[in-house]
C-alpha cells in the first residue's frame, strides 16, 4: 500500500500538474496621510478694493499749489463738506447776514447806495409794503406803527427786520388778548357765583335794577362803565362790591324798581308823575287804593326815593 503511494508521488506523468504554492502577500500598512478625506469648505470671493469717491490728494488739487489754502482745506473732511459750507454762506448772503454795515462815516452817496442795496425805503411809510400779506392794520395800530417805522428808518433797519418785529408785536398782542378774555370769563363767573349765593332769588331783579338805573344816564355812560377796568385790570362789574353798590344805588334812585316811563331823562319828574297818579286814585277811588297793597307799597317807595333824590329845602 505504501509502495503504491510512493509511485503516485514520484509519477512524472505530464498529465499530472505539479502543485505550485501561492506566494504569501504581506498586508501593506495604510497611509493615513494619503487617505485623509478633505472636507468641502466655502471659498470666500476675492474682495475688490473699494474705490474712493474722491482722490486722496483732492485738497492739493483744489488748493492749486497755495499752501495757505491747503491749510484751510484741511478743516474739511471731503469736497462735500466744502460745498455745504458754501451753501451756508450763500444762505447768509441771501438773508442779509453777511452784508456790509451801514457806512456811517461815508458820503451821502455811499449811504444812499447802501440803503438802496439793502432795500430800505426812502420814506418810513415804505415799511408798510414789507409787512406780511394778510396782516390787518387797524386805525388804532397805525399811530404806533408810524412812530416805529420812523425809528426804524433812522436806524437803517432792513425791511426784513422790521417785518419780523411787527409780526412779533401783533402776535404778542393777540396772545395777551386771548389770555385777558380767559381771565375776564373766570372773574365774571366767580362774581356771578358769589352774588347768586348772597342774593338768591333777588339776583336777577337786582341786575335789572342796575341796568334800568344806568339807562337813565346820559348816552354812552352805561357802555363806558361796563367796559371800564380797575387799576389791576379787572372789569369793574366783575367785582362783587361794585355790583352790590350799584344795586343799592339803583334802589335809592328808583325804589319801586319799575321802568322809568320817559327812559330816564327826568327820573324825579317821572316818579312825581307816578305819585300823582296813585294819589288821584286814592282820592277818587279810595276803595281801590286801600284794597291794593302793592299800590300802597309803590307810593311809599316813590315818596322815600324822592326824599333821597330831591335836595333838602
Amino acid at each position: 500500500m505504501l509502495f503504491g503511494l510512493r509511485e503516485r508521488l514520484h509519477n512524472t506523468d505530464e498529465s499530472v500538474a505539479p502543485v505550485v504554492e501561492e506566494p504569501v502577500v504581506e498586508p501593506v500598512a495604510e497611509d493615513k496621510a494619503a487617505t485623509t478625506v478633505v472636507e468641502d469648505t466655502p471659498v470666500e470671493p476675492v474682495k475688490e478694493p473699494v474705490k474712493a469717491t474722491w482722490p486722496e490728494d483732492w485738497r492739493t488739487h483744489m488748493a492749486g499749489g497755495d499752501e495757505k489754502e491747503l491749510e484751510r482745506l484741511a478743516r474739511f473732511g471731503s469736497p462735500s463738506d466744502v460745498y455745504g459750507s458754501y451753501r451756508k454762506m450763500e444762505a447768509k448772503m441771501s438773508d442779509g447776514s453777511l452784508r456790509a454795515d451801514f457806512p456811517a462815516d461815508g458820503s451821502d452817496d455811499d449811504k444812499t447806495a447802501w440803503r438802496k442795496a439793502n432795500g430800505i425805503p426812502e420814506a418810513a411809510a415804505g415799511y408798510y409794503d414789507a409787512l406780511e400779506d394778510g396782516l390787518t392794520i387797524g386805525d388804532d395800530d397805525k399811530p404806533f406803527l408810524d412812530n416805529f417805522f420812523e425809528a426804524a428808518a433812522s436806524e437803517n433797519m432792513r425791511p426784513r427786520e422790521v417785518n419780523k418785529a411787527v409780526s412779533w408785536y401783533f402776535s404778542m398782542q393777540e396772545q395777551a388778548a386771548l389770555q385777558r378774555q380767559e381771565v375776564d370769563a373766570q372773574q365774571k363767573q366767580a362774581t356771578e357765583d358769589a352774588l347768586h349765593a348772597e342774593w338768591g332769588g333777588e339776583y336777577r331783579p337786582n341786575l335789572n335794577a342796575i341796568h334800568g338805573m344806568l339807562d337813565m344816564a346820559p348816552n354812552g355812560v352805561k357802555e363806558i362803565l361796563f367796559n371800564s377796568r380797575d387799576a389791576e385790570g379787572v372789569p369793574i362789574f366783575s367785582r362783587p362790591d361794585v355790583v352790590k353798590y350799584m344795586a343799592q344805588l339803583s334802589k335809592d334812585i328808583n325804589p319801586t324798581g319799575i321802568p322809568i316811563p320817559d327812559g330816564g331823562t327826568n327820573a324825579i319828574g317821572s316818579m312825581e308823575a307816578r305819585v300823582q297818579e296813585i294819589t288821584q286814585v286814592m282820592k277818587t277811588n279810595p276803595n281801590q287804593y286801600w284794597g291794593n297793597q302793592a299800590m300802597q307799597d309803590e307810593l311809599y317807595k316813590l315818596n322815600a326815593g324822592l326824599a333821597r333824590l330831591k335836595p333838602a329845602s
